[in-house]
């Protein structure tokens, strides 16, 4: 029964040409990642019943034992009178010979690097890659390979990885790979030319993220922006905090008004600050009434709030 089966599909097949017009345009070169050539690797197959182009275009014609190898329209005539085509209805167009090439899949130092690259940057938005050591090495082979990396350990300024190449699950190369970097920090920039003298405000400055070893750069908008430009200071310069007078709302020396509230109870007293203070601050304040040395919050200008929880 099942004979009969295969018997009645083939002769169905065998009849589709005469019924339908087929065209076989061959390919002059033709690269493979596999073994098997089908009809359809190698040639465009364009006819008026689709069942017959997709059986066409699933026969198999040869079998790569070689990275590079020729076949002939002809050698590809015999393959398909083999599986009971008849050609009286095809028509054969394009090269008379097809060359075939195992694709080479080529694993070098330089593309490694990038890979490496890609894989940290994936990972760590807020790192410069400094240097990536790599040992030296290349692969070269037909087949399609798999790559594995894998982060081993990391310290303050080195990440190690592991690196493995695979071929049909067989190990072919394992490498271990270190990646010097440096940590970016978001810090904040002029954004224009800011002469000496003005007053910094939100509009003059940016974020921007850098590697460089800067002392004392400014990371909260809010303790810069009301600042004194103490030197002339160019577009895209991280600004730190030597490069401006600070908004002070309290400065050392001046007297201020020392506000303690508790419950109903709310006194107010003069007192001298003993340091500058801005918005926010803890400074340290000199009650003139006692002498008493205490610990305020600066809340406007040259006003502090007391913090203790005893009268001042």
């Amino acid at each position: 029964m099942e004979r009969l089966k295969v018997s009645i599909f083939l002769i169905i097949l065998i009849s589709l040409p005469a019924l339908s017009k087929t065209e076989i345009r061959l390919k002059k070169e033709v690269e493979l990642e596999r073994d098997t050539v089908y009809l359809s690797d190698i040639a465009d197959i364009k006819s008026d019943n689709r069942k017959f182009e997709e059986f066409l275009s699933g026969i198999k014609i040869h079998k790569l034992k070689k990275r590079k190898e020729k076949i002939s329209r002809d050698f590809i005539k015999n393959v398909l009178k083999n599986n009971y085509i008849d050609l009286s209805r095809i028509v054969f167009t394009g090269a008379d010979n097809t060359l075939l090439r195992k694709k080479i899949h080529r694993i070098t130092q330089r593309s490694v690097e990038d890979e490496i690259r890609s894989f940290i940057k994936s990972r760590y938005r807020d790192l410069k890659i400094v240097s990536i050591n790599i040992p030296k090495f290349s692969i070269e082979t037909d087949g399609k390979l798999e790559r594995e990396i894998r982060e081993i350990n990391s310290t303050g300024s080195y990440i190690y990885l592991s690196y493995r190449v695979f071929k049909d699950g067989v190990e072919l190369k394992k490498l271990r790979i270190s990646v010097k970097y440096r940590k970016l920090r978001r810090v904040i920039a002029a954004k224009r030319y800011i002469k000496k003298g003005e007053i910094i405000t939100e509009e003059d400055i940016r974020f921007i993220k850098t590697d460089k070893n800067v002392r004392k750069p400014f990371t909260d908008i809010k303790d810069i922006v009301g600042s004194t430009a103490k030197i002339d200071i160019s577009e895209n310069d991280v600004i730190t905090e030597r490069m401006v007078i600070p908004d002070y709302k309290v400065k050392r020396k001046d007297y201020v008004k020392v506000i303690y509230s508790r419950n109903s109870i709310r006194i107010e007293i003069q007192g001298v600050a003993l340091e500058n203070g801005k918005l926010g601050d803890l400074i340290k304040v000199k009650n003139i009434s006692s002498g008493k040395v205490l610990i305020c919050k600066v809340i406007g200008k040259d006003t502090v709030l007391y913090t203790g929880g005893q009268q001042p």
